[in-house]
């Protein structure tokens, strides 16, 4: 599509990441799509899913509320609209870049794809984005508002990267050490 020399690819993320947050989005942090390739199994990447693939936006929001975390029904959780929000948002920023900066996107849906596995690991693009870090608990965590629901976009613009936390969010020091292996966390590493 877009293919200008004078185009601002750091001046394109301050728009998208205004409109991220003017839309809901608590966070927004954009991974490099080749960063996948060490930890995504092949067909499972964002060059699998959208060739010519440079860069996935993360957004996250909508975290639980109190009430939800106090219901004994684990299935709430599992079944409320807070997803589908930050879905809508990642549908609504596919359409933003598109339609503002000429580069295709795709919104990464929450089905699965072949072999009944995700179309690509939502935990691992909020990761590589530095939208959040892992947690012993299990669920991906941002050091300010804890756990969020993500949405990741896979594009053709190269937009700036954010890369991983320096720091991770999770205190424990075995909640980094899986990381690539996507096997559970070993209990005994945080004695």
């Amino acid at each position: 599509m877009r293919t200008r020399d004078d185009f601002d690819a750091q001046q394109a993320k301050d728009e998208l990441q205004a409109f991220a947050s003017k839309s809901g989005a608590m966070v927004c942090g954009v991974a490099a799509a080749d960063a996948f390739d060490d930890d995504a199994p092949e067909g499972f990447r964002p060059t699998d899913i959208l060739p010519r693939a440079k860069t996935v936006v993360v957004v996250g929001g909508n975290p639980p509320r109190a009430g939800d975390w106090a219901s004994p029904l684990v299935e709430l959780q599992e079944t409320m609209g807070t997803s589908d929000r930050i879905n809508a948002l990642g549908l609504r920023i596919a359409k933003f870049i598109e339609d503002r900066f000429g580069y295709y996107a795709v919104f990464i849906p929450p089905g699965v794809n072949k072999g009944n596995r995700l179309f690509l690991s939502i935990m691992l693009a909020a990761e590589l984005s530095g939208c959040g870090s892992r947690s012993l608990a299990g669920p991906i965590l941002h050091p300010e508002y804890g756990m969020l629901f993500y949405s990741a976009i896979v594009t053709t613009l190269p937009f700036p990267i954010d890369g991983p936390m320096a720091v991770p969010a999770c205190p424990a020091p075995a909640a980094n050490v899986g990381r690539g292996s996507h096997r559970p966390l070993p209990q005994h590493l945080c004695d």
